[in-house]
């Protein structure tokens, strides 16, 4: 097969993958090629040719393709219906985020808080602590941050930073909220 370098193909029959075939007289036997562009492949038509000869090369056939490769939209978006709560020493609050993927392909994401040191923080989502989460393409979910300020925090304003990282980290969306402690 004539494609573009880089490109892995294959030729696979009956689930193996194969490099020669041999057919008998009027035989017939199904071949799937497969070829995967590279995430670095630019958008456009590519011009393929899948080439077979006989063993004594006396014979061939060709078959020509045009492989469209389009460019695919990644954004990963944070949210939260408030950006600043208020708690007492020693309380927790929670900050119910969306995350949503707003691209057209399944994204992993790392979960990512930054927090005032010595206050112990968590994301939950369906009950269970989690410090990753998988979205599907155009998916948004609901998580929960927790913060509990420390029985030594003093009142004031604070900062809460959350960020999601691609698995892959070339996408990732930061959100920025925070916290007042108040007296009792």
């Amino acid at each position: 097969a004539s494609v573009p370098a880089g490109w892995p193909k294959s030729f696979t029959t009956d689930g193996q993958t194969i490099n020669n075939l041999e057919l008998k007289a009027r035989e017939k036997r199904w071949i799937v090629f497969s070829l995967t562009p590279p995430d670095t492949a630019q958008p456009g038509e590519y011009s393929l040719k899948v080439l077979t000869i006989t063993g004594d090369g006396e014979h061939n056939a060709s078959l020509s393709l045009t492989l469209a490769v389009e460019e695919v939209s990644r954004s990963i978006r944070l949210s939260c219906p408030f950006s600043s709560q208020t708690l007492a020493v020693g309380d927790t609050i929670s900050y119910p985020i969306r995350v949503e993927n707003g691209g057209d392909v399944d994204e992993k994401v790392f979960l990512y808080a930054s927090v005032p040191a010595g206050w112990p923080k968590s994301f939950t989502t369906d009950g269970q602590t989690i410090t990753t989460l998988m979205l599907q393409d155009h998916e948004s979910r609901w998580i929960t941050l927790s913060v509990t300020s420390p029985s030594t925090a003093q009142q004031g304003d604070y900062s809460l930073n959350v960020l999601v990282v691609t698995e892959d980290g070339l996408f990732n969306a930061t959100l920025s909220l925070g916290a007042a402690i108040v007296p009792y």
